[in-house]
């Protein structure tokens, strides 16, 4: 993966993976790391399989990020 990529990338990630987004903020900032994948991709700036491993990395993201949601709902009732 291009070195710039990666820090394009990591920048993204972790607005991501900040603990209290709004699921808007979320889907916006999900959004944007598909769009720096797919970008670099077509550029070919990252190889499929490193887009692959980033994508999965992004999934399980947001299933946890689902979890955050509903334990928070949990708690709230």
């Amino acid at each position: 993966m291009d070195i710039r990529v990666r820090r394009v990338l990591d920048e993204a990630l972790e607005r991501v993976q900040g603990p209290d987004s709004s699921p808007a903020a979320f889907a916006g900032n999900y959004a944007f790391c598909l769009g720096i994948l797919m970008g670099a991709c077509a550029s070919g700036g990252v190889s499929e399989r490193e887009a692959d491993e980033e994508r999965a990395h992004l999934m399980a993201l947001a299933a946890l990020f689902e979890v955050r949601q509903k334990i928070k709902l949990s708690l709230l009732n």
